[in-house]
């Protein structure tokens, strides 16, 4: 526990994360320099989805778009529409009036990177085959005729044989549901003793799957093909994640922030194409938050272009461009109250309660008398 108390008391605790969010200065509203350099847009005309009435949206090419508006306004089913679009689907929306057309797009989701315990951090990231190509050079390694294959836990060269890299053994209790026991050959350390006995830096392999992204970073300081990956997780705020850690076991908005590291590690500063995610900020606290801000501007300024369903006020106030649905949920909504730059949105007289919102987490501070 790292506070206990009344909130009045919390704001002035300076070991509190949760205090420095709620305390630190709001960012400020600036024109965007990334719609000057826009070469265009994507044009959705006439959408007509769900509760969405034929409605005509802009997103800027090489920038950070987010829709909001209140819940059932017709947030997700734009994005659904431009999906379909793209795929397409249905019929033909999106039109691209731009002199530089993106080159492909990616929704990135919660969905899982993976159903199977085999797939953990470090293979989704493509970080796994260069430690294990650290491994394999090492001269025990060699003397050994030791491959980088013989350093996974999915090869008959490296797992276990017992419980084929597994790390656990599952019973059978008949009527009752099956159980999982720690293998007692490896211990749950996956792989085969032999190869537990070849060490990089005083760590066998297995060691290095248990270590979390903070500590693999400094570990693995001097290796640029592994730091790099790592940096972005840790930035995206993962640092907690250990680089063996089951897929199956990570949560949803966990999986998605992956999914963004790795799009940000190789291929995001390629440039030119077009990201979709769903409210990305959900259970991230603050800090969090703003770490995923960041690594969206950093796709936005290679050169990609960033479309985001959100509803968090952070988020919005880092945005280039705001595409606002409404003015209520369900029947009431699939309006455009507002598109255009964030600057704009935040000057203008649109009746919408998230500008209220807006205007008030931006320029009014933490009443003293809380």
């Amino acid at each position: 526990i790292v506070f206990s108390g009344a909130v009045k008391e919390l704001l002035k605790d300076k070991n509190s994360k949760t205090a420095k969010g709620l305390t630190s200065q709001r960012p400020k509203v600036q024109r965007s320099n990334r719609l000057k350099r826009s070469p265009g847009f994507i044009r959705l005309k006439g959408v007509v989805k769900n509760n969405l009435k034929s409605i005509d949206a802009d997103i800027p090419i090489g920038a950070v778009t987010v829709i909001t508006g209140v819940s059932g306004s017709g947030k997700t089913s734009l994005q659904e529409a431009l999906l379909e679009s793209l795929n397409g689907e249905e019929c033909d929306i999106a039109h691209f009036e731009a002199k530089e057309m993106p080159k492909g797009f990616l929704h990135i989701d919660h969905s899982p990177i993976g159903r199977s315990p085999r797939s953990c951090p470090a293979t989704f990231l493509g970080i796994f085959s260069h430690i294990r190509r650290l491994f394999s050079r090492t001269p025990a390694a060699r003397v050994k005729g030791f491959e980088p294959s013989s350093f996974s836990f999915n090869t008959k060269e490296g797992a276990c044989p017992d419980c084929k890299g597994q790390g656990q053994i599952k019973q059978s209790l008949g009527l009752l549901p099956d159980v999982y026991v720690t293998c007692q050959r490896c211990m749950g350390k996956r792989f085969k003793e032999e190869v537990l006995g070849i060490r990089w830096k005083s760590k066998d392999i297995s060691q290095v799957l248990d270590m979390t992204v903070a500590e693999a970073l400094e570990f693995f300081r001097a290796i640029p093909q592994i730091r790099k990956g790592l940096d972005v997780m840790s930035r995206l705020g993962l640092g907690y994640l250990t680089l063996g850690q089951p897929s199956p076991t990570l949560s949803g908005g966990e999986a998605q922030r992956l999914k963004i590291a790795k799009e940000l590690s190789r291929g995001g500063g390629v440039g030119g194409r077009l990201y979709i995610l769903d409210e990305p900020s959900v259970g991230l606290h603050m800090e969090d938050v703003d770490r995923l801000s960041e690594c969206l501007s950093m796709l936005a300024e290679a050169g990609n272009t960033v479309f985001v369903v959100e509803h968090n006020l952070s988020m919005i106030a880092k945005a280039d461009w705001i595409i606002e649905l409404g003015p209520g949920g369900g029947k009431f909504g699939g309006n455009i109250l507002f598109q255009g730059p964030l600057y704009d949105f935040i000057s203008s007289n649109t009746k919408s309660v998230t500008l209220e919102c807006l205007k008030e987490y931006l320029f009014d501070t933490l009443p003293t008398n809380v």
